[in-house]
């Protein structure tokens, strides 16, 4: 069984009736998950949510949980506090009642959160942990969520015998996969039909049936009624056993057969539908009327079985329902993976989930796919049937099989769509054999996605997104280092981000009508390119991005067994005024190349500064050598400073009303700055305070102490800052 979340989701918002404010966002992540078989540990993870505070200031959000489960299972709350996907915070095990805990989130962040149950004793059961979140300042707005787990559990009250799951079919035709629903119980159930996931071809379509009503394939979920009672299996054998020897075929009522009970006797109908008590037939028998004389009465439970018969419609209905799931192939090939939950509707902790699979008929070819010594970013690009990783790749190291969620994931098999790290010892390939898949469309989060390709290498015009969601300039591979890419290689995995979830289709035949190449704004930026003598990457700084564009120059998750990356600690590859940059660097140098094209401003410069007090001043193009290793640098702007105490000429000169007058200082001092005629008497002092060392600058607008204009003529001007003096003329016009 697999986790399935939206369509069984129970999200509550409790408002009051006051006025309210709404601080956070919660997406819960997965809400339901049905396991027959537990992990090694005995731990499942039930929903990874992720609360994003909407506003500027730091909230406190509180998390209350209340845990209804089995004595011996546990939860254990988890936390990603700096929004990498990593679980860095774990709290001690609870059991079952009731838990608390909060957490802050600064003005536009976000944190995530598990929710791990660890049944230890592999205990069969049904949990549900019911979460309430909320700001501690803000208690209005509330958020209530069910997280819900069944440990080797079967519906109690139906069944579902379906027969096969996958098929291959040509294009331009259609499969159907049929089951049957049997209610296992005496009494009426509604059974719940939904499609958690529908990854199939842009041109495909499917269906969710019931008996021979299909609904439109926009429709995700359906329900159909099941009598509990079976009228020929449980009802009519009553009626031969005791009744028709009297109420046979010839006189007035007959109980022989369904349409004779339902057309009653000569006095009229003997069952009223719905109501057992007003049913003359029900009546009889109960009363000990029917049968007469000297026949035995029915039992209790045969008269209660009549009851219940009469009170849920008086049906002639079978206790099965036909459910199919139809699936349209047309024009594209590819690989279609559909999803669908069943359960009772006042059951949902019973659910059976079953996962089709539909493939267009190729024929097998086999792709040679290399592999570097190390950790390596890789997929599946071949229709097969075992997907395990031993088989796939035999000289993998195992249990380093890791899948991307919100968080990075162990596992054992490769599906097809999605990248996988994995690990070897020594650098190789292998030689994978399998359906040739031209086409296929993925489901994707919004955020980062770990994926890989189709079985032939595709430009980026060769995915088809019609939703709009992939951001330009995030398709990375890897290499030992990320790299920016424009196409996918069959059997390599990739990153890629959107804007929000949806899907997209990779295909060999097909082109999207908005592909245009990804154009970077960096060629006038200044750079700074990171290199070990293997492998480098390259940072840029100087130029403004406009937000609306920003996501663009953001770089995927850190994978902790990087062997080179460098970024600044925003996971940008670009900044306008500097930042804090980490490198991870497994060689034993590092180099770093400079070529400065906008300057840090006026009397300013770039420095970057390292983690151990080093500074560099960037001016021109120039190379800095590191010992190796990883490391934390700053890159920033400083402001530079004169070296002697100097007097420059005023601008404009001559001027009419106004002036500027600048000057240097080397050192913090006091400065005078006085003006004088020509014949010596001192005008006006503009100038007469302590200033910091830099270049300074004051107006002057021809006025004298007393605010009156002075007239035309040449005027001197002169400084005094420690032993330091000068004076310079300028001249005022009328």
């Amino acid at each position: 069984m697999k986790n399935y979340s939206s369509s069984l989701l129970v999200l509550f918002i409790s408002l009051s009736t006051s006025m309210f404010a709404q601080t956070f966002s919660f997406d819960p992540g997965g809400t339901y998950i049905t396991e027959n078989d537990t992990t090694e540990y005995g731990q499942v993870t039930s929903g990874f949510g992720i609360i994003t505070n909407l506003t500027e200031s730091s909230i406190t959000v509180q998390l209350d949980g209340i845990n209804n489960f089995p004595d011996d299972w546990f939860t254990q709350t988890c936390f990603d506090f700096d929004g990498d996907g990593i679980l860095e915070l774990c709290y001690p095990p609870d059991g079952p009642g009731g838990w608390q805990f909060s957490a802050e989130i600064t003005g536009g962040g976000s944190i995530g959160f598990a929710i791990h149950f660890l049944p230890f004793d592999l205990s069969q059961g049904v949990g549900t942990v019911t979460l309430t979140v909320f700001d501690v300042d803000n208690p209005d707005y509330t958020v209530i969520v069910d997280y819900n787990l069944s440990i080797g559990m079967e519906p109690t009250t139906f069944s579902f015998d379906y027969g096969e799951t996958s098929a291959e079919v040509e294009l331009n035709t259609y499969t159907r996969f049929e089951g049957v629903i049997t209610n296992i119980t005496n009494s009426p159930i509604t059974i719940a039909a939904v499609r958690n996931t529908n990854e199939i071809p842009g041109d495909w379509a499917s269906m969710l049936c019931f008996g021979n009503l299909c609904y439109p394939p926009y429709v995700d979920s359906v329900t159909t009624d099941i009598v509990g009672i079976d009228y020929s299996l449980s009802i009519q054998p009553i009626f031969n056993q005791s009744c028709t020897g009297c109420h046979g075929s010839a006189g007035g009522l007959s109980l022989t057969s369904y349409n004779n009970v339902m057309n009653g006797g000569n006095s009229g109908p003997v069952v009223i539908p719905g109501n057992h008590l007003s049913s003359l037939l029900w009546q009889k028998i109960n009363s000990g009327a029917m049968p007469p004389g000297n026949n035995p009465d029915l039992t209790e439970s045969q008269i209660s079985l009549i009851a219940d018969w009469i009170d849920e419609g008086a049906l002639k209905e079978e206790k099965t329902a036909d459910f199919s799931l139809d699936v349209l192939v047309q024009d594209m090939e590819g690989i279609g993976n559909i999803q669908i939950a069943l359960f009772d509707v006042e059951y949902p902790n019973e659910a059976v989930v079953v996962d089709y699979t539909v493939a267009t008929i190729s024929s097998e070819i086999t792709l040679i796919i290399p592999y570097m010594s190390d950790w390596n970013m890789v997929g599946l690009p071949l229709s097969i049937e075992d997907g395990n990783v031993s088989t796939i790749f035999p000289d993998a190291i195992d249990g380093t099989l890791y899948s991307f969620g919100v968080s990075y994931i162990l596992e054992d098999n490769l599906e097809n769509g999605k990248g996988y790290w994995l690990r070897f010892d020594d650098s190789g390939s292998s030689d994978i054999t399998g359906g040739e898949i031209t086409s296929l469309t993925m489901d994707l989060n919004e955020g980062w996605n770990l994926i890989s390709g189709i079985s032939s290498t595709i430009e980026l015009e060769n995915i088809l997104d019609p939703w709009e969601i992939i951001i330009d300039g995030t398709l990375f591979g890897y290499n030992g280092s990320y790299l920016y890419s424009e196409n996918l290689v069959p059997g390599e995995g990739y990153w890629l981000r959107t804007n929000d979830e949806g899907d997209i289709t990779l295909s060999s035949s097909q082109q999207s009508a908005r592909a245009v190449p990804f154009v970077h704004r960096f060629d006038q930026s200044n750079r700074l390119e990171f290199a070990n003598g293997t492998h480098a990457n390259t940072l840029y700084f100087g130029e403004n991005i406009p937000n609306e564009t920003r996501l663009s120059y953001s770089l995927p998750p850190v994978f902790p067994y990087m062997a080179f990356d460098a970024r600044f600690t925003d996971n940008m590859r670009n900044t306008e005024d500097g930042g804090k940059i980490q490198v991870i660097n497994t060689n034993s140098s590092l180099n770093i190349h400079y070529n400065i094209m906008i300057n840090a401003g006026e009397q300013k410069e770039w420095i970057l500064a390292t983690g151990v007090g080093e500074e560099y001043v960037l001016i021109g193009a120039g190379e800095i050598t590191l010992p190796g290793g990883s490391q934390k640098m700053t890159l920033g702007k400083r402001t530079i400073l004169p070296n002697n105490y100097t007097l420059h000429q005023n601008y404009p000169n001559p001027f009419n009303p106004v002036t500027t007058l600048r000057y240097s200082l080397p050192f913090y001092d006091h400065v005078t700055l006085t003006i004088y005629d020509l014949n010596g008497r001192e005008i006006n002092q503009i100038v007469n305070t302590s200033q910091p060392a830099g270049f300074q600058s004051v107006v002057w607008n021809a006025t004298d102490y007393f605010g009156r204009s002075v007239g035309a003529g040449v005027y001197l001007y002169q400084i005094q800052a420690g032993d330091f003096k000068d004076t310079r003329k300028m001249v005022l016009l009328k």
